[in-house]
């Protein structure tokens, strides 16, 4: 989705993981840069801000998307449920279209991304717990 450029809107129930998975997912861009509208945290003020006709990366708190009509997303914009793990994807929705071999190789670094990116949750969860760990 997002090398494509296509609205996506992540949902979460506690800004913390709303923030570190928005931010993360954006660092797997490098080294290209996301050129669409970025909110990280969406305050429920502008909630028809999800109405926007270019690409977003946008997170909301779950709590505010219950105000939110799924029916006024339109059919580009996917919602990643993040608490529940799953994602919805609109009908007008398109792979990206790669060909079997660079899909392949994609996905092999995409996986390679997501051990690694556990590993770092892991090690931080764990300081977390031992009171190790000092986040700025």
């Amino acid at each position: 989705n997002l090398l494509v450029e296509r609205k996506i809107l992540f949902v979460a129930e506690n800004l913390a993981d709303l923030t570190t998975v928005i931010h993360s997912i954006m660092q797997l861009l490098h080294p290209l840069q996301w050129q669409g509208i970025y909110i990280p945290v969406l305050p429920q003020e502008i909630l028809d801000a999800t109405s926007s006709p270019v690409p977003f990366v946008i997170g909301i708190l779950k709590q505010h998307a219950k105000e939110l009509d799924e029916e006024a997303l339109d059919d580009e914009c996917n919602t990643v449920y993040i608490s529940e793990k799953r994602m919805v994807k609109r009908p007008n929705f398109t792979d990206i279209p790669f060909n079997k071999k660079t899909r392949k190789k994609f996905l092999a670094s995409l996986k390679s991304y997501k051990k690694k990116m556990l590993r770092a949750i892991q090690i931080l969860d764990r300081q977390l717990k031992l009171g190790t760990c000092f986040l700025s």
